[in-house]
């Protein structure tokens, strides 16, 4: 099994994990914003596109041109009707991220919302001078998080992987993994105690 894009996903987590020598994981930092961020950020989305449209090309659709919201609109045209649901916690973190939680329901035209993540990687992307401060703590975990979604939803529905891609992350896990119609358990022991949503 070719697990290149899962070992690209551990090398981003590391990063990250990295930097919270520097800056400590709180909803007091979520704001903060550096050079680092911005590399992280965009990293993780651009690895984040590559694997939607590798699962979108499995519908028997040519995907390479669509952005994210065409993405969304023909996944959830099949099987993967569940990622706004996908829970991700993160090691001594005291909130859970749900990164494709704008995914539940359209806009009142009936067009797919993007992650505010996602906005933030797009503004980076085409206007880095002004958007510069885009490039914070919380769109990089909410990005990380994501591509961890996309990732377990490639390795579980589409490759013929038998069990988990490992090793397991050391710091992103996912309570629930998603399969069409169901809401089952998915993860490794992880180190840190899970904690129901209320």
């Amino acid at each position: 099994m070719d697990l290149k894009y899962w070992r690209y996903f551990l090398s981003i987590e590391e990063d990250f994990i990295k930097t919270l020598r520097y800056v400590e994981l709180s909803k007091d930092n979520l704001k903060t914003y550096s050079i680092e961020y911005t590399r992280l950020l965009v990293s993780a989305c651009a690895e984040i596109e590559t694997i939607l449209k590798l699962i979108c090309k499995t519908t028997g659709s040519n995907c390479n041109n669509f952005n994210i919201s065409k993405l969304k609109k023909k996944l959830y045209e099949h099987d993967f009707c569940y990622m706004h649901e996908a829970d991700v916690i993160i090691s001594n973190y005291e909130s859970w991220i749900t990164p494709f939680d704008c995914w539940k329901k359209d806009d009142d035209k009936g067009n797919p919302v993007s992650p505010s993540w996602w906005k933030a990687y797009n503004s980076i992307k085409h206007n880095r001078d002004e958007k510069y401060k885009e490039a914070n703590l919380e769109n990089v975990l909410l990005a990380i998080s994501g591509l961890l979604v996309a990732e377990l939803y490639y390795y579980e529905k589409i490759t013929s992987l038998d069990g988990r891609p490992s090793p397991k992350p050391k710091f992103f896990g996912l309570e629930y993994f998603i399969e069409p119609l169901k809401l089952t358990g998915f993860g490794w022991d992880l180190p840190w105690k899970k904690v129901k949503k209320k």
